[in-house]
């Protein structure tokens, strides 16, 4: 399995949080976690928002498109999209700086 983070600094959120969504990329199925980290004094906590945690999960796995690189990526656009719409939900913000790791 592969694990994506994309990490989001979203514009009108409090001092020291940012959103991250985490792609776990198996070959069942693909799912999206919605979490928040929050910055402390020595470490960065890595949680759900509150409420249940967003979880979608799309199948069937990105290793069933090879050699197919593109049906791969556009596979993962729905998770992404349900992602983004629900970080826009959380914060309230449409704007985000996207950081991809």
């Amino acid at each position: 399995f592969v694990v994506v983070f994309l990490m989001f600094r979203p514009a009108k959120v409090e001092t020291g949080s940012s959103y991250c969504i985490l792609l776990d990329l198996g070959s069942a199925g693909s799912r999206v976690y919605l979490m928040r980290v929050d910055k402390s004094v020595d470490k960065d906590v890595l949680m759900f928002p509150e409420g249940e945690p967003f979880i979608l999960k799309t199948r069937p796995g990105v290793s069933s498109f090879y050699p197919s690189s593109d049906r791969a990526w556009e596979s993962l656009d729905p998770l992404i999209d349900a992602a983004l719409h629900a970080l826009q939900k959380e914060t309230g913000s449409t704007q985000q700086e996207i950081l991809l790791y």
